[in-house]
């Protein structure tokens, strides 16, 4: 069995449109549940040092090296909002909020790191909504 099998990287999201009421999930599996996890782990105060390397190293293909097989890695997002502009090209931004507890973390992000984080999200399922504007929403239930 190959090891990237083993290893388990839980995604809990769900899609809270711009029109909607009631949030809907999204459900990322496999590549795109690793891709999401490895651009938001970076920016987690709630991923240890350790677990951010792992997950990087998978997202890269690296799949040569020591790891408690069927570990699994929770990355957690309350909230994630990016913005990006027709009008205004340079502009891309990523608001990502963090909790545990009664502990909450907000994290601004610009430029190449939200358009990672946007793109990776739509690939993921998440809508971008808007004209002028788009913006892409995702929000933990």
């Amino acid at each position: 069995m190959h090891k990237m099998m083993k290893f388990i990287v839980f995604l809990l999201f769900s899609l809270l449109g711009q029109w909607s009421a009631l949030a809907a999930p999204v459900t990322a599996p496999g590549p795109t549940a690793l891709a999401l996890a490895a651009v938001l782990a970076q920016s987690s105060p709630l991923v240890s040092a350790y677990d951010k390397r792992v997950i990087a190293r998978l997202f890269r293909g690296n799949t040569n090296f020591g790891f408690t097989p069927n570990t699994k890695i929770l990355v957690v997002a309350d909230s994630v909002v990016c913005k990006s502009s027709n009008v205004d090209i340079t502009m891309r931004d990523c608001e990502l909020i963090f909790s545990k507890g009664n502990k909450t973390w907000n994290r601004s992000l610009t430029g190449p790191q939200a358009n990672e984080i946007s793109a990776t999200a739509i690939a993921a399922g998440a809508t971008s909504e808007g004209a002028a504007a788009r913006s892409s929403k995702i929000s933990r239930s």
